[in-house]
């Protein structure tokens, strides 16, 4: 069977498991979706911008095969907060 890991990189939207008031996260669900001989990692930090991708990118794991990057929110809200004109 192939082999595959994913690694989630971004902010809570990925690192979301504060916020499921008991319920199961993006990571556990998606460790539940994967065959058995796949691996899933959370490299996501709730509140981290663009500028800490660099950050989470030197922790992937040698054996990374798969990507999701999610990059949107705090970085928008913050550029929003710093924008005269409104989007």
């Amino acid at each position: 069977m192939e082999r595959g890991h994913i690694a989630l990189l971004g902010d809570s939207i990925l690192d979301n498991g504060g916020y499921t008031s008991g319920g199961p996260d993006v990571i556990s669900q998606l460790r539940e979706m994967l065959p058995p001989s796949w691996r899933a990692s959370l490299l996501a930090v709730d509140g981290s911008m663009i500028a800490d991708l660099p950050d989470q990118l030197v922790k992937l794991p040698s054996d990374t095969s798969h990507l999701v990057i999610w990059r949107a929110w705090n970085s928008c809200a913050a550029r929003r907060d710093r924008s005269p004109t409104p989007y």
